[in-house]
């Protein structure tokens, strides 16, 4: 599980988060050495997916009213409600004393993937926001911000090596979507692509969209871009979104069809996100 500490200034009342395992062993340093306090708070507080509610949950037994009853609403959805993602975080451990406090939490989630009727056909918790789960869905991005609309989460393995090897059928082409590989300072940056004003999904730099269409001629957009591209049966094609380097995570600097050679260069190391 991934540790979250919330330090609190008693002097001036602001908080602030640190994501870091040596945060915590220099933290836990420090309290030996200041006489502050470790209070084991998880042992008043409820695990956010316990065993006993995911048996309640598991396939063959649950539908989407019960995991609603159980659970509330998603924290996301993807694929048109097929995917329900929850992501909640446990206190665990406090520290009292000296001139500051300090909450330590673990940070977990939870897939739930339904079949077209609405039953349970696929759930499981995950402890660490960085491992993906036993069928190849992980998260890159987003289920524990302010903005999980924003979250990009993978799509099974299974999916992923289907989408690798699709063949278009002659009145369908294939449509990869995917953001160039992007330098440090803009990592967290993600880019919605839509065909003919219909949202498909949000990828990052390391993820990839895939649909197939019928042939004819397709807007395609991304950030404020827009693109017409030609959509032949039997025909692969390769979309691919440049971010502007600049100041806002809204604009993009080109949107353009590129070779197959350059493109499965880039896909080579990706994951096929869901789409919305």
């Amino acid at each position: 599980m991934r540790a979250r500490i919330k330090v609190t200034s008693k002097a001036d009342g602001m908080a602030r988060i640190v994501q870091s395992g040596r945060w915590l062993a220099a933290l836990l340093l420090a309290t030996s050495l200041s006489g502050c306090v470790i209070v084991p708070v998880g042992a008043f507080t409820k695990e956010p997916f316990p065993a006993e509610l995911r048996q309640k949950l598991s396939p063959g037994q649950a539908d989407r009213t019960l995991v609603r009853q159980q659970l509330g609403s998603p924290t996301t959805h993807k694929a048109g409600g097929q995917y329900w993602f929850y992501a909640r975080s446990r206190a665990t451990w406090g520290i009292m004393g000296g001139t500051s406090s300090a909450v330590f939490s673990d940070e977990q989630w939870l897939a739930v993937e339904f079949d077209a009727a609405g039953r349970v056909v696929f759930l499981e918790q995950g402890d660490d926001p960085h491992q993906c789960l036993s069928n190849g869905i992980c998260m890159l991005s987003g289920l524990f911000s302010t903005q999980p609309s924003n979250t990009v989460m993978t799509a099974p393995r299974a999916q992923d090596q289907a989408a690798r090897h699709d063949q278009a059928s002659p009145d369908t082409c294939a449509i990869y979507f995917f953001l160039e590989s992007l330098p440090w300072l803009y990592k967290f940056a993600t880019a919605r692509f839509s065909i003919n004003g219909q949202t498909l999904g949000l990828v990052n730099d390391q993820s990839y969209l895939f649909t197939t269409h019928a042939v004819g001629e397709l807007r395609i957009s991304a950030y404020q871009l827009r693109t017409n591209v030609a959509c032949e049966g039997g025909k692969k094609l390769y979309v691919q979104a440049v971010k502007a380097r600049d100041s806002s995570w809204e604009t993009g600097q080109t949107l353009t069809l590129v070779s197959e050679t350059e493109a499965q260069a880039a896909l080579l190391t990706r994951k096929l996100a869901l789409p919305d």
